[in-house]
Formats: C-alpha cells, structure tokens, sequence
C-alpha cells in the first residue's frame, strides 16, 4: 500500500495497417495494439489522443496553456508571468 503506480492503457486498432520487419521491409496487418495513455509514478507521461485533456468547447473562451511542461512536448512556449 502506498507505492506508485505505473499504468500502461492500450487500445487495439483494427483496419488495413502496416509494420515494419527487422530488415526494414514492409509487412500487413489487421490489428496492432497502440500505445493510448502510460502513466508512471502516479503522473501522466503519455497520452496520445488527449484523453486526460479538458475539451476546448467546455473550456472558457480565453482559456491559456493546457498541459504539463514538465512532460508535455506538445508545448513549447514562453512563460508569460501573470498567464
């Protein structure tokens, strides 16, 4: 009890999809299991479609920054004292 959690979240995508063999030739498939949401010691490190986000529709029309910069490399901006 009381020790982090590291949590894998995986989605199985199904349709006409490609991979990649050892030698760099391409092979089909029909399903793949992706990577959607990988938290590590409690925090959030992953999260491929924005599952953990806000909406931007429910959010204030001035809303700021979304994210974490400590992890979030979808971010790259300028901290703006006072935002």
């Amino acid at each position: 009890m009381g020790a982090d959690a590291d949590i894998a979240v995986l989605r199985l995508r199904r349709g006409d999809l490609g991979f990649v063999d050892s030698n760099g030739a391409r092979m089909a498939g029909a399903q793949k299991l992706e990577a959607e949401l990988t938290v590590r010691t409690g925090r959030v490190v992953w999260d491929l479609n924005g599952i953990t986000r806000n909406d931007w529709r429910k959010l204030p029309p001035d809303y700021g920054f979304q994210g974490d910069d400590s992890w979030d490399a979808t971010i790259h901006h300028e901290v703006i004292p006072g935002r």
